[in-house]
């Protein structure tokens, strides 16, 4: 019974951490295209480029380290 339900929550989890590795992705692929199409692009705008692959690297190494499998088998 209780191991069931620890892995139904494993699993929502790894959902979890899926969605938040895609959403930043997007989010970090989407601003190297403004950079690269940008002439001189603010300050601003590199820092947040730096601050979404910090983000989702920190996401891959964690779903890495955890054995993550998209799939969720």
């Amino acid at each position: 019974m209780f191991f069931k339900r620890k892995g139904h929550i494993r699993r929502q989890e790894e959902m979890k951490l899926y969605s938040l590795m895609n959403h930043f992705k997007e989010r970090w692929e989407q601003q190297k295209i403004l950079v690269s199409k940008s002439v001189d692009p603010p300050e601003s705008v590199l820092y947040e480029l730096k601050l979404l692959e910090a983000k989702y690297l920190f996401l891959f190494r964690e779903a890495r380290s955890r054995h993550f499998k998209k799939s969720g088998g």
